[in-house]
């Protein structure tokens, strides 16, 4: 083999290995890119699957709140005298024994809550009379030097100049 013959091998073996590392590059961006579409694909689905559920949730959470007591029901409670705070516990109450709200009231377990709702209920208002603020009441002239006089001086500065004024008139 002459020397022609050898550099043409080599550059020929080079041209090889090129194309097979670009072959190896092309087929790895290829199972990269497969694997890229598969993961999108998955996220695609589990997103619809969430938005699926959350319209779900959404949908069930008013029908709970909107339950109303039947006709007979509101007329038990309402001659019973039932707080609108206890309608809630005798109407569970009563839907989870499978009793009417009339037999329901007549239980010893639902009049013992009402008794005990009812007790808080007049302690709280008792504890919470009022928000009212009682003011200081103006002190008169004379107490005020009378005070002044036993060494109790006023804690306010109007006080204090109503005193300093009033010593100013009596010596005056």
């Amino acid at each position: 083999m002459n020397e022609e013959d050898l550099v043409v091998d080599t550059l020929e073996q080079q041209e090889d290995t090129d194309t097979d590392i670009q072959d190896e590059n092309v087929d790895e961006l290829k199972e990269r890119l497969a694997k890229a579409e598969e993961l999108a694909k998955n996220y695609k689905i589990r997103a619809e699957k969430a938005e699926k559920n959350h319209k779900k949730e959404v949908v069930q959470a008013p029908q709970a709140s909107t339950e109303l007591p039947l006709t007979t029901d509101a007329i038990a409670l309402l001659r019973a005298g039932v707080p609108e705070e206890d309608e809630s516990v005798v109407l569970k109450y009563a839907k989870g024994l499978g009793v009417t709200v009339k037999e329901a009231l007549q239980d010893d377990v639902v009049k013992e809550i009402l008794k005990r709702n009812a007790e808080e209920r007049k302690s709280n208002s008792a504890a919470h009379t009022g928000d009212t603020r009682r003011g200081t009441a103006k002190v008169s002239d004379e107490q005020l030097l009378l005070n002044a006089s036993k060494g109790d001086l006023p804690d306010s500065d109007e006080e204090m100049k109503r005193l300093i004024a009033l010593k100013r008139t009596r010596n005056n």
